[in-house]
Protein backbone atom coordinates (compact mmCIF):
# COMPACT_ATOMS: atom_id res chain seq x y z
CA UNK A 1 0.00 0.00 0.00
CA UNK A 2 1.09 3.57 -0.69
CA UNK A 3 1.02 4.74 2.92
CA UNK A 4 3.35 1.92 3.98
CA UNK A 5 5.76 2.52 1.10
CA UNK A 6 5.90 6.31 1.31
CA UNK A 7 5.15 7.08 4.98
CA UNK A 8 5.39 4.20 7.46
CA UNK A 9 8.45 2.31 6.19
CA UNK A 10 10.65 5.43 5.83
CA UNK A 11 9.76 6.32 9.44
CA UNK A 12 10.49 2.80 10.69
CA UNK A 13 6.88 2.19 11.71
CA UNK A 14 5.63 -1.40 11.66
CA UNK A 15 2.97 -1.43 14.39
CA UNK A 16 0.14 0.32 12.59
CA UNK A 17 -2.87 -1.03 10.67
CA UNK A 18 -6.25 0.23 9.54
CA UNK A 19 -9.43 -1.58 10.46
CA UNK A 20 -8.16 -5.16 10.73
CA UNK A 21 -6.68 -7.23 13.55
CA UNK A 22 -3.09 -8.26 12.73
CA UNK A 23 -0.91 -11.00 14.34
CA UNK A 24 1.48 -8.44 15.92
CA UNK A 25 -1.43 -7.06 17.97
CA UNK A 26 -1.86 -10.21 20.06
CA UNK A 27 -1.77 -9.27 23.73
CA UNK A 28 -1.00 -5.63 22.92
CA UNK A 29 -4.42 -4.02 22.46
CA UNK A 30 -5.93 -1.98 25.28
CA UNK A 31 -9.36 -3.22 26.32
CA UNK A 32 -12.06 -0.63 25.55
CA UNK A 33 -14.23 0.57 28.44
CA UNK A 34 -17.54 2.40 28.08
CA UNK A 35 -18.63 5.49 30.02
CA UNK A 36 -20.23 3.32 32.72
CA UNK A 37 -16.94 1.49 33.41
CA UNK A 38 -17.82 -1.77 31.65
CA UNK A 39 -15.14 -3.43 29.53
CA UNK A 40 -16.01 -4.91 26.14
CA UNK A 41 -14.31 -6.67 23.24
CA UNK A 42 -12.48 -4.43 20.75
CA UNK A 43 -14.17 -6.18 17.81
CA UNK A 44 -17.53 -4.76 18.90
CA UNK A 45 -16.19 -1.20 19.26
CA UNK A 46 -16.57 -0.10 15.66
CA UNK A 47 -16.11 -1.09 12.03
CA UNK A 48 -13.71 -3.95 12.79
CA UNK A 49 -16.61 -6.40 12.70
CA UNK A 50 -17.80 -5.39 9.21
CA UNK A 51 -18.17 -8.45 7.02
CA UNK A 52 -18.53 -6.58 3.73
CA UNK A 53 -14.83 -5.74 3.50
CA UNK A 54 -15.48 -1.98 3.60
CA UNK A 55 -12.82 0.43 4.80
CA UNK A 56 -12.87 3.86 6.35
CA UNK A 57 -9.92 6.25 6.28
CA UNK A 58 -11.43 8.01 9.30
CA UNK A 59 -12.03 5.08 11.62
CA UNK A 60 -10.29 2.32 13.56
CA UNK A 61 -6.58 2.95 13.19
CA UNK A 62 -4.92 0.28 15.32
CA UNK A 63 -1.48 1.21 16.59
CA UNK A 64 0.77 1.60 19.61
CA UNK A 65 1.62 4.82 21.41
CA UNK A 66 5.24 4.39 20.31
CA UNK A 67 4.31 3.93 16.65
CA UNK A 68 1.99 6.92 16.59
CA UNK A 69 4.61 9.03 18.39
CA UNK A 70 7.10 8.05 15.64
CA UNK A 71 4.52 9.14 13.08
CA UNK A 72 4.01 12.48 14.83
CA UNK A 73 7.78 13.06 14.99
CA UNK A 74 7.88 12.44 11.23
CA UNK A 75 5.07 14.94 10.70
CA UNK A 76 6.82 17.56 12.82
CA UNK A 77 10.21 17.10 11.15
CA UNK A 78 8.77 16.84 7.62
CA UNK A 79 12.22 15.97 6.25
CA UNK A 80 10.75 14.66 3.00
CA UNK A 81 8.44 17.63 2.30
CA UNK A 82 9.05 20.89 0.52
CA UNK A 83 8.23 24.17 2.28
CA UNK A 84 5.20 24.50 0.03
CA UNK A 85 3.69 21.23 1.26
CA UNK A 86 4.47 21.99 4.89
CA UNK A 87 2.60 25.27 4.50
CA UNK A 88 -0.24 23.51 2.65
CA UNK A 89 -0.69 21.06 5.50
CA UNK A 90 -1.40 23.89 7.93
CA UNK A 91 -3.70 25.85 5.62
CA UNK A 92 -7.29 26.10 6.87
CA UNK A 93 -9.60 24.77 4.18
CA UNK A 94 -12.88 24.89 6.09
CA UNK A 95 -13.40 27.37 8.92
CA UNK A 96 -15.10 26.26 12.15
CA UNK A 97 -15.64 29.77 13.49
CA UNK A 98 -19.29 30.06 14.48
CA UNK A 99 -19.80 26.28 14.20
CA UNK A 100 -22.44 25.02 16.71
CA UNK A 101 -20.01 22.42 18.09
CA UNK A 102 -16.51 23.86 17.71
CA UNK A 103 -17.16 27.57 18.12
CA UNK A 104 -14.87 29.22 20.66
CA UNK A 105 -16.37 31.86 22.97
CA UNK A 106 -13.67 33.98 24.59
CA UNK A 107 -14.05 34.82 28.26
CA UNK A 108 -12.15 34.52 31.50
CA UNK A 109 -8.80 32.86 30.82
CA UNK A 110 -9.86 31.57 27.41
CA UNK A 111 -8.15 33.17 24.43
CA UNK A 112 -9.66 32.00 21.15
CA UNK A 113 -7.58 31.34 18.07
CA UNK A 114 -7.76 34.10 15.48
CA UNK A 115 -8.64 31.45 12.86
CA UNK A 116 -9.43 27.76 13.22
CA UNK A 117 -10.82 24.96 11.11
CA UNK A 118 -10.05 21.82 9.11
CA UNK A 119 -6.84 21.47 7.14
CA UNK A 120 -5.61 18.40 5.24
CA UNK A 121 -6.88 15.78 7.69
CA UNK A 122 -5.94 17.84 10.76
CA UNK A 123 -7.59 20.68 12.65
CA UNK A 124 -5.59 23.89 12.59
CA UNK A 125 -5.67 26.70 15.16
CA UNK A 126 -3.88 29.99 14.48
CA UNK A 127 -2.96 32.24 17.37
CA UNK A 128 -1.01 35.50 17.04
CA UNK A 129 2.43 33.91 17.11
CA UNK A 130 1.75 30.16 17.00
CA UNK A 131 -0.06 27.55 14.96
CA UNK A 132 -1.36 24.43 16.71
CA UNK A 133 -2.28 21.37 14.67
CA UNK A 134 -4.47 18.64 16.14
CA UNK A 135 -5.93 15.29 15.17
CA UNK A 136 -8.03 13.01 17.30
CA UNK A 137 -10.96 10.69 17.57
CA UNK A 138 -13.08 8.79 20.02
CA UNK A 139 -15.91 6.34 20.29
CA UNK A 140 -17.61 4.49 23.12
CA UNK A 141 -14.38 2.94 24.40
CA UNK A 142 -11.33 4.85 23.20
CA UNK A 143 -10.04 8.40 22.93
CA UNK A 144 -6.98 9.51 20.95
CA UNK A 145 -5.38 12.92 20.65
CA UNK A 146 -2.27 14.03 18.74
CA UNK A 147 -1.21 17.68 18.81
CA UNK A 148 1.84 19.72 17.81
CA UNK A 149 3.10 23.20 17.02
CA UNK A 150 5.14 23.66 13.80
CA UNK A 151 6.86 26.71 15.31
CA UNK A 152 8.10 25.07 18.52
CA UNK A 153 8.43 21.48 17.25
CA UNK A 154 6.71 20.28 20.43
CA UNK A 155 3.92 17.73 20.34
CA UNK A 156 2.10 15.05 22.29
CA UNK A 157 0.24 11.78 21.70
CA UNK A 158 -2.42 10.87 24.27
CA UNK A 159 -4.34 7.56 24.17
CA UNK A 160 -7.07 6.72 26.71
CA UNK A 161 -9.13 3.52 26.72
CA UNK A 162 -12.34 4.81 28.23
CA UNK A 163 -15.73 6.14 27.18
CA UNK A 164 -15.04 9.28 29.23
CA UNK A 165 -11.55 9.53 27.78
CA UNK A 166 -12.04 13.04 26.43
CA UNK A 167 -12.21 14.33 30.03
CA UNK A 168 -8.92 12.62 30.88
CA UNK A 169 -7.24 13.69 27.62
CA UNK A 170 -8.25 17.30 28.22
CA UNK A 171 -6.72 17.28 31.70
CA UNK A 172 -3.52 15.60 30.47
CA UNK A 173 -3.23 18.24 27.75
CA UNK A 174 -3.50 20.92 30.44
CA UNK A 175 -0.88 19.20 32.62
CA UNK A 176 1.63 19.10 29.76
CA UNK A 177 1.32 22.87 29.69
CA UNK A 178 2.78 23.42 26.22
CA UNK A 179 -0.53 24.40 24.61
CA UNK A 180 -2.48 26.29 27.32
CA UNK A 181 -4.80 28.01 24.82
CA UNK A 182 -5.93 24.72 23.28
CA UNK A 183 -6.25 23.09 26.71
CA UNK A 184 -8.53 25.94 27.86
CA UNK A 185 -10.51 25.67 24.63
CA UNK A 186 -11.11 21.95 25.18
CA UNK A 187 -12.15 22.57 28.78
CA UNK A 188 -14.79 24.91 27.33
CA UNK A 189 -16.02 22.16 24.98
CA UNK A 190 -16.15 19.66 27.86
CA UNK A 191 -18.23 22.10 29.92
CA UNK A 192 -20.58 22.67 26.98
CA UNK A 193 -21.18 19.05 26.01
CA UNK A 194 -20.48 17.06 29.19
CA UNK A 195 -21.63 19.64 31.76
CA UNK A 196 -18.34 19.10 33.59
CA UNK A 197 -16.36 22.13 34.75
CA UNK A 198 -12.75 20.90 34.61
CA UNK A 199 -10.23 22.98 36.57
CA UNK A 200 -6.99 24.16 35.02
CA UNK A 201 -4.56 21.48 36.32
CA UNK A 202 -1.72 24.02 36.37
CA UNK A 203 -3.55 25.85 39.19
CA UNK A 204 -4.25 22.83 41.40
Amino acid sequence: MLEREHVLTPLGITDMALGRIKPWMTGRLATPMDAAGAYFDIISSGRLADADGSWSAADDLLTTVDAYARFLVGVIRSDHLSRRWIDERTRILSSLEGDPIWNCVAGGELVCATHYGHGLGWMVYRFDHRTVVKHGGNDKGENALAIYSPETGNGAVIFVNGGNGVLVSTQILGMIGDQPQIAAYYRQLVKKFYAVDLPDPRRL
